[in-house]
């Protein structure tokens, strides 16, 4: 499925408003990675725009199961694609590299 991007970004994720080009936006972004709402609740600007794309490719029914309301985002991992592929690039999952994981430290 392919979800046009326009306007994701500049959309606040947590009201019901839809996806539009408007004069002004009630939200905005504060500083790099950051979106602040109308209301003044702080987002992380990727996952606002990821939740609005979320929001475009799927339906009513997908989204009052929850999807986006629990308002909790899991830790990010860091995805390194392989030197000289370009974004698109068909490739597969056992290629790309994630960060490994924080080992847990036990002391005696």
């Amino acid at each position: 499925m392919l979800v046009d991007e326009f306007y994701t970004s500049k959309c606040n994720a947590l009201a019901s408003t839809g996806l539009r080009r408007k004069p002004s936006y009630r939200g905005r972004r504060v500083e790099r990675g950051l979106y602040k709402t109308n209301n003044g609740t702080y987002i992380n600007a990727d996952v606002n725009g990821a939740l609005n794309i979320a929001k475009e490719g799927m339906s009513e029914t997908n989204l009052e199961l929850g999807v986006g309301g629990s308002g909790c985002v899991d830790t990010p991992r860091r995805i390194r694609k392989p030197f000289g592929l370009r974004c698109g690039s068909d490739i597969s999952e056992s290629i790309i590299q994630t960060s490994p994981e924080i080992p847990f430290l036990i002391f005696d």
